[in-house]
């Protein structure tokens, strides 16, 4: 790429043709495990002349012998055989796999396995019945109920509104795909989170759509033994929300960091992209849109999202991969994306994306990212796609968004500091009309969905911003309303000493003088107040 001047997305779009499925490209070069090179030289072939086994005996022979360099090295080529895939998500889940290993003779590890793998499942109903139901939940609610031995009846009386909200959700996600359609599927799903949310205390928007993936996973697409898929699921949901649950957490530095790491990634591949996306105001987009929930709401179909799952669980670095996935699927759609007219052409585009790229395809092209990044990244001697300092110092994400949002609170902020938050509701709701009519969005829902989940984003922080900005503004007003009083003081003082030597007598004693008027021009006027320099130096400069 570099010797022939490619730029970034045309190398990514030659590599993604021409990148070997032998090539592990998940970990840098000088780091694959040996035991990775193995299993991807048995599944393909060594070379031309010598053919391989085939990636799912690979796969299936990797899990048997319990080899977890091998089986992320498969694994992150995907898994074509979807019976295969629950025993594949378990184990790179870190929980019994539930497979029996080779020459096991049912006696050995498989078969402990298969044991645990039906203990837990009995556990799970054990706690799914300890979960108060839809009534008992609202009764005990009502009354108010507390024990001292027992937390439970503590934990019931709020949970009849958390049930609801889960339950509506289960209602929505998917929605369109056959699977999600059975009632018991729903129901399962919502047993799923709701357990889990009993038994960690905790309930995280976005959990619904990853306990469907994952029961999706589980039962190979269909209901006919759902009880089991539901309590397989349920464990894989637990042990994943340990590692995940910060990033799923509704918190505005969180989005931030995210925002500003996936624009700066895409400036790296798609320079006119990126500055496209920040021209028309909606550089957060992708990271809004596409990224929460582990890529589960971003518009994939079901099946294909499960693909994209298979990559990103066997992924060293998790799910590090889904800003690669972005980026690729963003440079896919850049044509589409290059011509749109207007705001609402460049949103309609995106948000369509996931339903029109081929997954394949997209997968090809971020594995050429992952390439590129791990092998050929920053601090590499080979670095591609060249970084230079300006590019660190400017990639990242323009604040004039983030200024926009200030300045709805900024209006009020110099009459009454502490009706800033409450103004913000008011502020946006107004300011989410106007943008809408402004852009010309019309009555689409899903235009609008993504524009008031931008607008909530940048309200969040907007407020941290004001919040973070607040003390050292009010120092400023402090010391420029003294600057202006002293300046007042020394402005009427002035003045009746001008009036006083017009009329010939003292303003203070009221005595005749024979003094001229103060001349405009004259070096000893009235006290100036502080300069700028100066109050800079006495203030402490304001966070950026």
């Amino acid at each position: 790429a570099t010797k022939y001047s490619l730029a970034p997305s045309s190398a990514v779009q030659w590599l993604s043709g021409t990148l070997d499925d032998r090539v592990a490209v998940q970990w840098p070069r000088e780091a694959v495990p040996a035991a990775a090179r193995e299993a991807l030289d048995r599944a393909f072939g060594d070379s031309e002349a010598v053919a391989g086994i085939g990636h799912t005996e690979a796969l299936r022979a990797a899990l048997e012998a319990r080899d977890s360099d091998a089986i992320r090295a498969l694994a992150f080529r995907g898994c074509q055989d979807q019976a295969l895939r629950p025993k594949l998500w378990r184990a790179l889940l870190g929980l019994p796999a539930g497979v029996e290993a080779a020459g096991d003779g049912g006696k050995g590890k498989g078969s402990q396995d298969e044991e645990e793998v039906a203990q837990r499942r009995v556990a799970y109903r054990e706690l799914k019945s300890r979960v108060p139901g839809a009534e008992a939940a609202k009764a005990m609610e009502g009354a108010g109920e507390k024990t001292a031995d027992n937390g439970d009846d503590e934990k019931a009386s709020t949970f009849a509104s958390l049930r609801t909200e889960a339950e509506t959700e289960a209602k929505a996600v998917w929605r369109g795909e056959a699977f999600m359609e059975h009632p018991e599927v729903s129901a399962a799903v919502t047993s799923i989170v709701l357990t889990h949310a009993w038994r960690c205390s905790q309930y995280l928007r976005g959990s619904c759509e990853i306990a469907a993936v994952l029961l999706f996973a589980m039962a190979c697409g269909d209901i006919a033994a759902l009880a089991d898929a539901e309590a397989d699921a349920f464990w894989c949901f637990s042990h994943l929300m340990t590692e995940v649950q910060d990033d799923l957490a509704a918190d505005a530095g969180n989005l931030e960091r995210k925002v500003q790491r996936m624009h700066s990634l895409l400036r790296a591949y798609d320079h006119p992209l990126a500055d496209l996306f920040e021209e028309h105001g909606l550089a957060a987009m992708p990271a809004v849109r596409l990224a929460p929930a582990l890529l589960t709401r971003a518009g994939f179909r079901l099946a294909d999202c499960v693909r994209i799952w298979d990559t990103l669980l066997a992924d060293p670095r998790r799910f590090e991969f889904s800003d690669y996935l972005i980026v690729a699927l963003l440079m896919l759609v850049r044509g589409e994306l290059l011509e749109g007219e207007n705001i609402s052409g460049l949103a309609e585009t995106l948000l369509s994306s996931p339903q029109q790229v081929d997954v394949k395809e997209l997968l090809r092209s971020a594995y050429a990212v992952c390439a590129f990044e791990r092998r050929c990244g920053p601090g590499t001697k080979t670095s591609f796609p060249p970084r230079s300092r300006s590019d660190a110092t400017e990639g990242g994400l323009d604040r004039r968004n983030l200024d926009a949002a200030v300045s709805v609170a900024g209006s009020r902020l110099s009459s009454i500091w502490g009706k800033v938050v409450a103004v913000g509701t008011e502020a946006w709701t107004v300011g989410r009309s106007a943008a809408f009519d402004k852009a010309g969005l019309g009555d689409d829902a899903n235009i609008k969905d993504l524009a008031g989940s931008l607008l909530t984003s940048a309200g969040g922080l907007a407020t941290q911003y004001v919040e973070r900005a607040r003390p050292h503004v009010e120092k400023a007003v402090a010391s420029a309303t003294s600057a202006a009083g002293s300046a007042a003081t020394a402005a009427t003082a002035a003045f009746e000493a001008y009036q006083a030597g017009a009329t010939g007598t003292d303003a203070a004693t009221g005595e005749s003088t024979e003094k001229e008027a103060p001349s405009t021009t004259a070096g000893a006027s009235a006290p100036a107040p502080p300069s700028a320099a100066a109050a800079e130096d006495e203030e402490e400069e304001p966070p950026q």
